[in-house]
């Protein structure tokens, strides 16, 4: 197995709030959409970086405490879904507003 780096750090508005789900597990997971924007320097020049990204939480944290249009910080890391596309994988989020 090689050792890598796959740390995410973000922040952005929730913009869509799926309901609760309990795996076969018993092991709740909670999921939402994230919609990132700002403006950042890539060589010199600055670049508008404007992204959507599926997020989810595993365990007992949940979204009721999330509200639409909720301004947030997560942590977590990247990994594709059964449909290859990407999904961050929430460990931590702190509400900013």
């Amino acid at each position: 197995m090689m050792l890598t780096c796959n740390e995410i750090k973000i922040t952005g508005i929730v913009k869509k709030i799926y309901p609760l789900i309990t795996t076969v597990n018993k092991l709740n997971v909670a999921r939402f959409v994230l919609e990132h924007q700002s403006i950042l320097e890539e060589y010199g020049q600055l670049r508008k970086v404007y992204c959507k990204m599926f997020c989810m939480i595993l365990g007992a944290v949940d979204t009721n405490d999330l509200l639409l249009e909720q301004t947030v910080k997560v942590d977590g890391f990247i990994s594709a879904n059964s449909q290859q596309q990407i999904v961050l994988h929430v460990n931590k989020i702190e509400k900013l507003n």
